[in-house]
């Protein structure tokens, strides 16, 4: 679709406004569970620092601002009449068509997987090597000096994310085999395409 004047200007401003909307609302529900935390569990209080507690409130608003804010202005670049982004004295010209996504949510998780598999692999992967150290540091792990802890994190974290890069590139391979992403044509059918997003 060809650019207009003013079109990035209005698709960053859309997409920078969501973006702070939804990321205000995923910080005020990890503050409160970061506050919930601190007031309920003896481990959280004790063991974390005011910058580690600080850091946990404020990643996730930060995390849901960023992909709001890319994933709109990614699909707004592509489209913006569907999100009622027009040229200059041409809005009252134009109906606002609301934007109605006939693919499921399963569909958008295989394209995502599809299309970006590295970032849903260091998505997956950080938390779970995260896990495997915070559970060599819960109860019964005590023998263990702190360079055996690090030594197990480090091989049950290898063997897991090999795991997942598996996973994910067979499950890759596995759309790229059947036809590719799930894609709406102009008639509204879902159907298959080889090429990726651009």
């Amino acid at each position: 679709m060809e650019g207009f004047e003013g079109k990035k200007e209005k698709v960053l401003k859309m997409s920078q406004a969501e973006g702070f909307r939804k990321g205000a609302y995923a910080g005020i529900f990890s503050t409160i569970g970061v506050m919930a935390a601190n007031h309920y569990s003896t481990f959280f209080k004790t063991k974390l620092s005011v910058s580690a507690k600080t850091a946990i409130a404020l990643s996730p608003a930060l995390g849901v601002y960023s992909f709001t804010a890319e994933m709109l202005m990614y699909n707004a670049g592509k489209d913006p009449f569907s999100y009622g982004i027009y040229p200059d004295g041409h809005e009252k010209d134009q109906p606002v068509v609301q934007k109605v996504d006939r693919l499921k949510w399963y569909h958008s998780a295989a394209n995502f997987a599809y299309n970006k598999p590295l970032i849903l692999i260091g998505s997956i992967g950080i938390p779970t090597i995260s896990a495997v150290y915070w559970n060599q540091n819960r109860a019964g792990h005590e023998h263990l000096n702190l360079s055996h802890r690090i030594l197990n994190t480090r091989v049950l974290g290898q063997f897991s994310f090999l795991a997942i890069i598996l996973s994910v590139m067979f499950f890759r391979d596995y759309m790229d085999h059947k036809g590719g992403l799930f894609v709406e044509n102009e008639e509204g059918a879902i159907v298959r395409e080889h090429e990726p997003f651009e």
